[in-house]
């Protein structure tokens, strides 16, 4: 006979343990012992799981522990039994990255089989690391989420906020461009940015793990946080979905301007299949999805009308193989297509007239991945990965275009692009990545002096950037402070734009209220190409003795870059050590403690300044020419390719190292400290509150003008045939820049019963200091810090106050209610909840640098932002409460009872 018994089963004894270049798994760790508290040694346990192949085996040591590492993500058994002891099956969920404590006590007996569901195990409890993990079946999909992007479910996790540029993250207030995703072992992240490359299928994916803080010496190449997510790998039954998202521009409300809207029905199409070739022995994944979208688009001001059509397809696919149950071998691709014909490249800066838009974007990428991971003994685990990301993309203006005899280059003012496009089709934007690691985890026995679980491994990344980025496809940018397209007013008196004899738009210059782009890109010799490899070993301890808990782990590792001015190129070494405390004193109340140095990836934009690569290479010029009327653009192209009206001012390129790197040259870090207390809700769940501090230190700052004789230096000019002197740009860490986030966060997860789900988290933050290091669209920026330093006032040069980042309070509050009709499948409701506190504004007033710098020549051409208060928020918001409702044949492998 049988019978059913629903319990709490939390202990507060195993370490977190992690696996591979990013997690793609997680574990079970347990102890077996008899009615009377003595460990039960050689017990037979079985573990069975819908997402393994074939059954693992296990026996119990002689202080009654087991293992089982390296399990894919999905809802698994465990039976455990002993001779003349009653057999146990229990029934969980195992999340990515998760470790689920067993304790399981066998009574006398062998007729009855104690059947035990865990609706909730306390993996909070059993982790240094404070984050959130979303499983897409059993989270996402019955959940209003319309956007169901890495980012978009990321951000419902604490300590995020959306990033200074769309689609990026801020992670325990750092730059947005310090956060690392990964996907199936693979860094997709893009080296300036920190966003994903939205290479993959939403509906392929299995979970994401976000890690904010306490995170362990496994992870580095950051200073904020972690986004981590594994695909899906097929099994033992044959599973498929179909999705068609349907989107019309006329559905929209329009503007009080009027605009105009297309008709078209837009649809995107997408579809899995999973199933296997070889049952318990190989099995596959596969996904396509292919979308073609119209929009609508009207140039500025001349109200030209024209459709973008925006076509991307992508597929995938994954092959899981297993010699034995215990050796399992991964492959996986990745294939992303888009075109867009034609493109109006930057909705910041639109194209004022037709022959501004370019005449489209070409963007083929493509991803392979690698792992292995193998039991070589029953505590003796080793997982290696291999990964290439290969993203390509051209976009920009048309060469061919002439206005004359001279080659179009764009005009820019406010009123929009003219002539032709900014940036060049023929200059290829390359962002590769290549990757490979290999780790071993020992797990050591319980003895006196407690138990251990050393993991140790070894990390390579290559970030390969190529290209220019060339803003023009003729070498040069006219750039007008106010307008330059002669205008007057129409009916209602919006500007009408004025046209010459021959029907064509007329423009104007002003007498220094222009400057212009100069591309150099043609003086420097070699392949616009530049390397960072970064190599790390790690090593972490987990040794819990008695009711304590102690992780420690160091990281060292070396970051060395080759580019195309090898007196630039650098190497040097880092450590970053991590450490935490946890004692549990009460069965399920858990203290904790934890500090950690994370060292941040060099940043590509850095280091590219000094090589040219992707810096855009050029001369800024000052137009000191005579006021001109209304002229046509061939004459405009004329004032703007020649030299006698211009005055070069600025330099931003790596020609006689006008732009270098300290000699001492090092990565950021950020020192996290974070204490927390926990609390296990009986076997249902966990609730944890958390305490951050994070300080940002070492900061890397462009300091402009430097101190002493060289604080110019004299560059050689294809144009003008003389040398122009430029003041110096020095990158260099500086002690001078203060970033600090304070949090309180609280996380919570629980399951009243099988059919409800509750979670959410609520995180109380500060981001004070002087420096930014980012704005939209622009990672990686230097700030007015050390810059000028003869002709700033001290103090009033990025005063330290609120930082951009700032977003006080902050709420996500989700539920699940689920009715199972068993073979006619699931109705499931679900809610979100979120509040967000407004982005801080300043009142702020601006000065020229009142003296001189005698060590530099720019200093009259410098104007400073002087911050009157920085306390002042607008713009608070619920972003909503959505109810979504799904109906259907669940395809999850997942058990809805499980936690």
């Amino acid at each position: 006979m049988k019978r059913t018994l629903i319990a709490a089963l939390v202990v507060l004894l195993a370490p977190a343990m992690v696996f591979a270049q990013a997690t793609q798994t997680g574990r079970v760790v347990g102890t077996v012992k008899d009615a009377s508290g003595t460990p039960v040694e050689g017990a037979r346990v079985s573990i069975t799981s819908p997402s393994l192949q074939g059954e693992r085996l296990a026996n119990t040591s002689e202080t009654g522990e087991f293992i089982f590492g390296l399990l894919p993500v999905g809802a698994y058994i465990i039976q455990i039994s002993a001779p003349q002891k009653r057999p146990v099956d229990i029934t969980f969920n195992l999340g990515l990255g998760q470790t689920v404590p067993l304790d399981v006590v066998l009574e006398p007996g062998s007729d009855v089989t104690e059947e035990v569901t865990v609706f909730g195990a306390a993996t909070r409890l059993e982790t240094t690391s404070n984050g959130e993990n979303f499983n897409y079946d059993d989270a996402v999909e019955e959940l209003p989420i319309q956007n169901r992007g890495l980012e978009a479910v990321a951000i419902l996790a604490p300590n995020i906020i959306e990033g200074a540029t769309a689609g990026t993250l801020q992670i325990a207030g750092a730059p947005s461009f310090e956060t690392n995703v990964f996907l199936d072992g693979s860094e997709i992240s893009d080296p300036f940015f920190g966003d994903s490359a939205p290479i993959y299928i939403e509906d392929a994916i299995e979970e994401v793990q976000v890690l904010t803080s306490g995170i362990s010496a496994k992870y580095g190449r950051f200073t904020g946080g972690l986004v981590n997510a594994i695909s899906k790998s097929g099994g033992n039954e044959f599973t498929a979905t179909a999705r068609v998202e349907l989107d019309k521009e006329s559905w929209n409300s329009q503007t009080p301007a009027d605009e105009s809207q297309s008709d078209t029905l837009n649809k995107t199409w997408s579809g899995t299949v999973g199933g296997y070739v070889l049952r318990d022995r190989l099995w596959f994944f596969g996904a396509l999805r292919t979308a073609s979208l119209d929009n609508s688009l009207t140039t500025n001001v001349t109200n030209g009308s024209f459709t973008e059509v925006d076509e991307e397809d992508r597929w995938q696919l994954k092959l899981r193989g297993a010699f034995t149950p215990d050796h399992v071998l991964e492959l996986g691709y990745y294939d992303y297509e888009r075109t867009v014909t034609p493109d109006d490249v930057l909705t910041s800066l639109p194209a004022g007239e037709r022959r501004a838009v370019s005449p489209g974007r070409k963007a083929p990428w493509d991803l392979y991945t690698l792992s292995y991971g193998g039991i070589l003994t029953p505590s003796l685990f080793l997982d290696v990965s291999a990964t290439q990301l290969n993203v390509e993309t051209n976009l920009g203006g048309d060469p061919s275009l002439r206005a004359g005899d001279l080659a179009a280059s764009p005009f820019t003012g406010n009123l929009g692009v003219f002539n032709n496009s900014l940036f060049d089709s023929t200059d290829t934007d390359v962002r590769d990545n290549e990757t490979w690691s290999a780790n071993l985890t020992w797990a050591l026995g319980a003895t006196s002096w407690g138990s251990h679980t050393i993991e140790a491994g070894v990390q390579f990344v290559n970030s390969i950037v190529e290209g220019f980025n060339e803003q023009s496809p003729t070498r040069w940018v006219l750039r007008a402070f106010d307008d330059l397209l002669a205008t007057e007013a129409g009916p209602g008196g919006d500007p009408v734009p004025l046209l010459g004899e021959d029907g064509d738009l007329l423009f104007f210059v002003e007498s220094g209220r222009a400057f212009r782009f100069r591309s150099v890109a043609d003086e420097l010799a070699g392949s616009p190409k530049s390397e960072i490899q970064n190599l790390a070993f790690y090593a972490q301890d987990s040794w819990e003795i008695g009711d304590w808990r102690v992780d420690a782990g160091v990281r060292w590792e070396n970051y060395e870059s080759d580019g195309l001015q090898p007196t630039q190129n650098f190497d040097f070494d880092d450590v970053s050590p991590r450490i935490g405390v946890t004692w549990n004193f009460a069965p399920d109340w858990q203290a904790q403690a934890t500090w950690g140095r994370y060292v941040a990836r060099f940043s590509q934009n850095h280091f590219n300044e000094t090589q040219g690569t992707q810096a855009a290479p050029r001369f800024v010029d000052f137009y000191v020419g005579p006021s001109t009327g209304n002229i046509s653009r061939g004459e405009m192209e004329a004032i703007l390719q020649g030299n006698d009206d211009w005055v070069p001012f600025l330099f931003f390129g790596p020609l006689n190292d006008a732009i270098v790197l300290d000699a001492g040259i090092e990565s950021a870090y950020s020192d996290d400290f974070n204490v927390a207390l926990k609390h296990a809700l009986g076997g249902r769940g966990s609730f944890s509150v958390t305490y951050t501090n994070r300080r940002f230190r070492n900061l890397l700052d462009d300091f402009v003008g430097g101190s002493g004789p060289d604080g110019w230096i004299e560059v050689p000019d294809p144009d003008f045939g003389v040398p122009s002197i430029v003041d110096q740009t020095v990158w260099k860490n500086t002690s001078k820049a203060e970033r600090e986030y304070t949090a309180l966060t609280l996380t919570f997860d629980y399951r009243p019963g099988p059919v409800w789900n509750i979670g959410g988290n609520y995180t109380y933050s500060q981001l004070r200091g002087n420096y930014e290091g980012e704005a939209g669209n622009q990672p990686g920026i230097g700030s007015d810090i050390g810059n000028y330093e003869g002709a700033a006032i001290p103090g009033t040069v990025e005063p330290y106050g609120i930082l951009a980042g700032d977003v006080p309070n902050r709420a996500r509050v989700w539920a699940n209610y689920r009715l199972d009709f068993e073979r006619w499948g699931q109705f499931v409701l679900g809610s979100l909840l979120t509040f967000s506190d407004g982005f801080n504004w300043a009142r702020a007033d601006t000065f020229t640098a009142p003296i001189d710098d005698p060590n530099s020549i720019n200093e009259a051409f410098s104007s400073y932002t002087y911050y009157l208060d920085r306390a002042d928020r607008i713009g608070s918001r619920v972003g909503g409460l959505g109810i979504s409702a799904r109906a259907g044949r669940s395809q999850s492998s997942r058990t809805s009872a499980a936690g």
